[in-house]
């Protein structure tokens, strides 16, 4: 009879902008597969809206958890984000023990609108029709800028 543990956590994830709210995550295998191959991922993730410039606290407004299957290294989020907002990731390898320990975080990375324009409520202020195909990262209650 083999005896299996849970995997190690993987290496230090890396988030990079792809574009819109596309964003991969990528990193490496964890040193220690607890005596079981490696069959999956998990990414979880937390994300806060550009309007929220509270450097003192770390307000996350947006989290979730994806299942990458396999032996990959790399996932890309298509579609699971929001524009217009700052997220980290964290990744955990998982075998047939279960769900090892997470990774440290990544930096945040941002994201931007995408081809949609969208309506953003922000508490009473309504930040519309942002310009969705630009490379906007400055935004504030007052006004929002649009990029051509």
């Amino acid at each position: 009879m083999m005896v299996i543990f849970l995997p190690s956590k993987p290496g230090h994830p890396v988030a990079t902008h792809d574009r819109g709210i596309y964003v991969t995550v990528k990193w490496t295998e964890p040193e220690d597969n607890g005596r079981c191959n490696i069959i999956g991922y998990i990414i979880k993730y937390y994300g806060r809206p550009w309007y929220r410039d509270d450097e003192d606290t770390d307000i996350e407004e947006y989290t979730g958890e994806v299942s990458a299957n396999g032996n990959t290294t790399t996932f890309q989020f298509t579609h699971q984000l929001n524009a217009m907002t700052s997220y980290r990731f964290a990744v955990a390898a998982v075998n047939a023990a279960g769900r090892g320990e997470f990774s440290e975080f990544t930096d945040y990375v941002d994201t931007w609108g995408g081809k949609y324009c969208c309506n953003y409520h922000v508490g009473y202020f309504e930040l519309m029709q942002y310009c969705c195909e630009a490379k906007c990262k400055h935004v504030s209650l007052q006004r929002v800028k649009c990029c051509k």
